[in-house]
């Protein structure tokens, strides 16, 4: 006797095991491996003071102190820096250095648009690398 073996897709079995969160400050070593390895023109020491200065920096009530990141297989595969400041008493939050490793890139709008997901802010990405452009165009940014 043979048993039918449902056939699931693979984005079913990927989606099953990739989730979504906050940066805390017990991620900050796995996320400076990512930043190196998505920016390597940036030095191991310059996301070291880039992440130090985020955690100096006065928290926003509602928004992340770091930002998002895309965890899968126990460990964080994206991740996405939110620079958040009020101004003139507007709150403008910065997307900055996003990365996902190609394995999971196909989830990387998704870590946007929970990043971009607070109303009443206003979101930029003010250093977009040229191929980024396309993408946070089709999100809904605008020059």
């Amino acid at each position: 006797m043979h048993q039918q073996i449902e056939k699931i897709p693979r984005s079913a079995r990927s989606a099953s095991r990739v989730s979504f969160r906050e940066i805390t400050f017990n991620d900050l070593e796995a996320i400076l491996e990512l930043l190196c390895e998505g920016f390597p023109r940036r030095t191991y020491q310059y996301w070291q003071e880039a992440l130090a200065r985020l955690t100096e920096r006065p928290l926003v009530a509602g928004f992340p102190r770091y930002g998002y990141l895309l965890e899968a297989e126990g460990q964080p595969q994206g991740v996405l820096l939110l620079l958040t400041a009020v101004v003139d008493s507007a709150v403008r939050s910065n997307l900055s250095s996003w990365y996902v490793r190609q394995p999971y890139r196909g989830f990387a709008t998704q870590l946007v648009q929970l990043a971009t997901r607070t109303r009443g802010a206003t979101y930029l990405d003010l250093t977009p690398a040229p191929k980024v452009l396309p993408i946070v165009e089709a999100l809904g940014f605008k020059p």
